[in-house]
């Protein structure tokens, strides 16, 4: 595949329409190529939405009713999903025990409240599917407003709460109700948790706070996603927040992928509980996602006094052993920046806190002023700590503005301030290799090799021994193609 081939082919899987991207031609057939394989094995399978629906056991809902239930014109809405009284959506669901297949024809259930699963469960061998079903089913949301704006179902937010295998698919959620996140799997009320549930395909745009939040919840999706243009605020806004609930059940096994998350303070957040009992967050996956900051967006932000950008990925927690890590695999992320206003430091990818047993594999990373920041941990050994930074591609970092509020903070692809293990990336048209705020001494305990480097502008603090283990150029080869 030549460069132009795998650029439109990467612009075409993307449920929005964007601007080919400005990754160099030197790597974008290897990029793709490599973007586009393995992703499928990560994704959670539905089977359910390939099958034609048991008419013994589907209801067709309108905005109107759900079976022989009135819908309300309006609903009363509250800021937590566990609150009660119970909204109409619930009322639906728990009058319908039978049903495995509700389908919800084009309109708008902003009038039913959230939609709120409570207590109610599918099995292993046939989920619970609540879907769009009208015209266009089979094509994501984005695409399908785009040609008729009525071919949508519109709800307010979800909520699973002790809920096991579910399907959310094609549904839209165009201003969700005030909360503190728009969508939500995991615990409610004295319950031990949510699993096996899986959020498909649908369109999350201008939430007031959170887009998703998973908290002891296993085993769960969120994938083929779209989530956008958060309404602009200072406050911290994460697109899909993993979080630990120890004192409720665990959060492991999630996967995050082949989603599009856009303009959100941070991309994707895995959160600790409280600092003295963090939590883990053993097997999540996080994978094929598109993370990015939009020009238009930043303009708005006012540099910090409107809104702030920080990173695309935020690791505060990871797992408990290293057999089951936490994997950032063949995701992309661009376009953040430090906003005067903001404490964020626009790096792609922090891993900090209690994060450890954290592989960093295959992204790619470009037109940010940091690429990979490692914070302070309280075991110094890159191998106790097991941060694996590995077969990335970080290309275009630099520093875009004169007045940085962090001078030693930017235009670098890495800030290692705990040593870790760097193996087999390719850095490419960078300012710095590595940020100013680094010591020797971590950079030298930590592992090189097999990195490929070129046209980085400064090396400084490159350890003893890095150019026998590592290749670096003035300027990209011309053999320099997939291995």
């Amino acid at each position: 595949m030549n460069a132009n081939a795998a650029r439109l082919a990467f612009n075409e899987k993307r449920e929005t329409r964007l601007a080919p991207l400005p990754i160099a031609a030197l790597a974008m057939s290897c990029l793709i190529a490599a973007s586009s394989a393995g992703i499928s094995a990560y994704a959670c399978d539905t089977p359910e939405l390939r099958s034609t629906p048991d008419n013994g056991a589907t209801l067709i809902l309108t905005p109107k009713e759900c079976g022989a239930l009135t819908a309300p014109e309006s609903a009363a809405s509250s800021n937590l999903p566990w609150v009660k009284p119970y909204t109409f959506w619930h009322q639906c669901i728990n009058a319908h025990e039978h049903i495995t297949d509700f389908l919800v024809t084009p309109g708008d259930y902003t009038s039913w409240g959230r939609l709120d699963v409570y207590e109610r469960n599918g099995t292993p061998e046939r989920k619970r599917v609540i879907r769009y079903w009208g015209p266009m089913q089979d094509v994501h949301p984005t695409r399908r407003v785009e040609t008729n704006p009525a071919y949508e179902a519109i709800i307010s937010g979800f909520s699973f709460g002790n809920a096991h295998h579910w399907i959310l698919h094609g549904l839209s959620l165009h201003r969700p109700e005030p909360a503190q996140f728009a969508g939500f799997i995991g615990y409610s009320g004295a319950g031990v948790g949510s699993s096996h549930v899986i959020v498909d395909s649908i369109l999350l745009e201008n939430s007031s706070n959170y887009g998703i939040r998973i908290s002891a919840a296993s085993d769960s999706c969120i994938q083929n996603s779209v989530l956008r243009n958060p309404v602009l605020g200072i406050s911290d806004k994460p697109g899909i927040q993993l979080k630990p609930l120890p004192i409720v059940g665990p959060t492991q096994g999630n996967h995050i992928v082949n989603n599009e998350i856009v303009n959100f303070t941070d991309g994707i957040a895995l959160t600790n509980y409280t600092p003295t009992q963090p939590g883990t967050l053993d097997g999540t996956v996080i994978a094929g996602n598109d993370l990015y900051v939009t020009p238009d967006y930043l303009a708005s932000q006012q540099d910090g006094r409107a809104g702030c950008t920080e990173n695309g990925i935020d690791i505060k927690v990871g797992s408990s052993e290293p057999s089951r890590p936490v994997l950032v695999d063949n995701n992309r992320i661009w376009g953040q920046r430090v906003m005067k206003y903001c404490n964020g430091t626009a790096d792609a990818v922090v891993v900090h806190f209690f994060a450890r047993n954290v592989q960093l594999r295959r992204n790619t990373i470009f037109d940010v002023p940091l690429g990979i920041t490692s914070k302070i941990f309280p075991d110094s050994s890159p191998t106790t700590r097991n941060l694996v930074i590995e077969d990335n591609v970080l290309y275009g970092i630099r520093a875009f503005r004169s007045d940085s509020p962090f001078p030693t903070h930017d235009a670098a692809a890495m800030s290692l301030q705990t040593p870790e293990i760097v193996r087999n990336n390719t850095f490419s048209h960078i300012d710095k290799l590595f940020s100013g705020d680094v010591k020797d001494t971590v950079v030298a305990a930590s592992i090189f090799s097999g990195n490929k480097l070129t046209a980085i502008r400064d090396l400084s603090h490159v350890p003893s021994g890095f150019f026998m283990n590592n290749q670096v150029w003035d300027s990209p080869p011309s053999a320099w193609a997939c291995q």
